[in-house]
């Protein structure tokens, strides 16, 4: 039986504010979020209404522990550094969605005002092959989301 291969192949690339992080092997998070609800008396029933307040849930990236991604300009040293120095200092977080090519833009989703909430590792066993991965976590105060225009060429 032949295997399943995914027709669209979706890759992404990370800014944060304009610069482009290398490694990242994983995104979760891509939501416009969810309006609350409240309920208010309404005749002889309970109505739910909106309260006109957007949840926004955390976004969060890994990325894998490498020895280039220690050194200076690395990926781990960019996020331990913003880690370490985090007070006041929120930040955009851009997620550029990207056909097979790595070029053609197919959305790109635009994190505003991050603040940095989490960064922990994996487990890892003593002696093991296993490379390990980082996880770091974002609380966007907003976001928006925008389909490119037809052949849109990402150019960082």
């Amino acid at each position: 039986m032949p295997s399943r291969v995914n027709a669209l192949l979706i890759n992404f690339a990370v800014e944060i504010d304009g610069v482009r992080i290398h490694d990242i092997i994983s995104c979760s998070g891509f939501t416009l979020g969810e309006e609350g609800q409240i309920e208010v008396p309404e005749d002889d029933r309970i109505a739910s209404i909106a309260d006109g307040r957007r949840k926004i849930p955390a976004l969060s990236m890994k990325y894998r522990l490498l020895k280039h991604s220690t050194a200076e300009g690395g990926t781990h040293k960019y996020f331990t550094d913003w880690w370490e120095g985090r007070e006041g200092d929120n930040r955009t977080i851009t997620v550029i969605w990207l056909e097979r090519d790595r070029k053609t833009e197919i959305m790109r989703w635009t994190y505003v005002d991050c603040e940095f909430s989490g960064f922990k590792g994996e487990d890892q066993d003593y002696g093991s092959p296993k490379v390990g991965v980082i996880e770091v976590t974002f609380l966007p105060y907003d976001v928006t989301h925008s389909i490119a225009s037809a052949g849109q060429i990402y150019t960082n």
